[in-house]
């Protein structure tokens, strides 16, 4: 029996599908998932839980999911309304959710998780889109009550793949101890762990206390971590496992599309953009920031490492997200003569630390064009290439001055620039910025449901990032995901850029 991956709506395929067959339950799903890594599994203490979502998905399950039409929709909860001009959250959960190992879950363990969620020591790199009061939230019955700072119609869609999207038994934690229950979490998702060796292998068993009946439908997933997309590849086509996750080499995947595998590609909902600290470092001078924009030849970066399959962008928007423009007015494109005058005004010249991870061979060979691309202009490039957790730590200490990255997906662009630009001090630790206009414009964008109102908004945040050059701007980046024939969909099992409703899939 053969059948392909669904695509969803938006999806292309590089290769055919065939027709899906009817769904049939059991068996073991291999999964590759290139340079990952999981140095714990407690969705409050791991601070690349983003990062994580395959993971503390199928383990957790969710508060709220994305469907593959990029909607929000409740699932462990069955209802949400903001009230209090939309600065406060009240959801209400499903009735008989229990945990993994038996125990209730309540509206009191989802409130206590979340609020843990925020405890500063823990480093949660989505903070600024959680802007609960010092109360708290609360819980009775099956309702939860979440009162924010201040008014936030994006704070549902931040949800997804954030900690207070997954919900600890308090219950397990108290009694196992945080460094224990970061290895073995105990979760009320469509799958619990049977073995995991950290940032290596994690091994999932189906959960028979899921809440919703029949599912899931696999009797387990493996997830391996591989060290490169060929790797991955290799493993599909050998018939060692079944989907392949990060895989980012575009002319790998419109070769083994070619041979076979199902590619599907995915609506383009990140920005790929260089952050620049404005407080600190040679970016404080707008010249330096000026001069690193015009420096960077976006079309040429795109058509020389990704075979042309990304679409360039001009602000924090991209096409699959909500209030994309296609052009901003104050985008400075690429002028090297531009570039080369602007550093020969700074005194001294300019010197650029830039950095990104090096969990992907993707962000080395990019930063490594784009230094390229500096030093051109005359910039003196020096490039620090981190692993994440490392990327991380320099973030928080606000120890970086240019940072390639595309973290913080989100739908709602009030997700987006809130993580990567709203003020230092609103509490956000991605951002390289104070701007009082900027911040006044992010908190009318959160305050204000209209669309029609948020699309202006937007556009003038687009107007004032690049008129001050807050960040260089590159391109959308779609993601891609690989499966071989094998593999067969069933209901709503189809991707979103988020994650795959694995409790949805079966094995043909």
């Amino acid at each position: 029996m053969t059948a392909a991956l669904a695509l969803g709506a938006g999806a292309t395929s590089i290769a055919s599908a065939s027709t899906s067959q009817p769904a049939k339950a059991g068996g073991t799903l291999q999964v590759e998932i290139v340079a990952s890594q999981w140095p714990g599994l407690d969705s409050a203490t791991d601070t690349q839980d983003t990062a994580d979502a395959a993971y503390l998905n199928e383990i957790y399950g969710q508060l709220f999911e994305m469907t593959a039409n990029n909607v929000v929709v409740p699932d462990q909860a069955t209802s949400w309304k903001l009230t209090n001009h939309n600065s406060t959250l009240v959801f209400t959960l499903r009735k008989g959710l229990v945990f993994s190992n038996g125990d209730p879950l309540t509206a009191s363990d989802v409130a206590w998780s979340i609020n843990r969620d925020t405890t500063p020591s823990f480093g949660n790199i989505g903070l600024s889109n959680l802007p609960l009061t010092a109360a708290g939230c609360s819980g009775s019955g099956l309702t939860v009550t979440c009162p924010l700072k201040e008014a936030d119609v994006a704070i549902v869609p931040a949800f997804i793949n954030e900690a207070w999207n997954w919900t600890v038994d308090q219950s397990a934690l108290t009694s196992m101890g945080e460094a224990a229950y970061a290895q073995n979490p105990i979760g009320a998702g469509p799958f619990k762990i049977a073995t995991n060796e950290a940032s290596a292998e994690l091994n999932l068993v189906k959960n028979t206390r899921y809440w919703e009946k029949g599912h899931p439908l696999l009797a387990g997933i493996d997830f391996t971590n591989v060290s490169s997309d060929q790797s991955a590849l290799d493993a599909l086509q050998s018939g060692e496992a079944q989907l392949a996750m990060g895989v980012t080499t575009i002319p790998l995947l419109n070769s083994v599309g070619k041979q076979g595998l199902v590619v599907s590609k995915l609506p383009a909902m990140v920005t790929e953009f260089i952050n620049l600290n404005t407080i600190h470092g040679p970016f404080a001078n707008i010249l330096a920031r000026e001069a690193v924009a015009y420096a960077t030849d976006s079309k040429a970066l795109v058509a020389g490492l990704y075979n042309g399959a990304y679409k360039t962008v001009q602000s924090q928007t991209a096409p699959g997200q909500l209030f994309y423009t296609q052009t901003n007015k104050n985008y400075r494109g690429y002028n090297l003569a531009k570039a080369k005058k602007l550093v020969a005004e700074i005194p001294g010249g300019l010197s650029v630390d830039l950095s990104t991870t090096l969990n992907n061979a993707f962000f080395i060979n990019e930063v490594q064009a784009i230094a390229t691309m500096w030093e051109a202009a005359g910039i003196k490039v020096t490039i620090q290439d981190y692993s994440l957790q490392q990327m991380l730590g320099i973030t928080f200490s606000g120890a970086w001055q240019a940072i390639d990255e595309n973290w913080g997906v989100g739908t709602d662009p009030g997700i987006n620039d809130s993580e990567f630009f709203a003020n230092l001090s609103a509490g956000t630790v991605f951002s390289g910025n104070n701007n009082a206009d900027l911040q006044g414009l992010l908190n009318q964008g959160l305050a204000n449901a209209n669309p029609v109102a948020r699309q202006r908004v937007y556009t003038e945040v687009g107007n004032i990032e690049n008129q001050q050059q807050l960040g260089v701007f590159m391109y959308a980046k779609n993601a891609y995901m690989v499966s071989a024939k094998s593999l067969s969909d069933v209901g709503d099992f189809t991707p979103n850029q988020f994650n795959i409703f694995f409790e949805n899939m079966s094995l043909g």
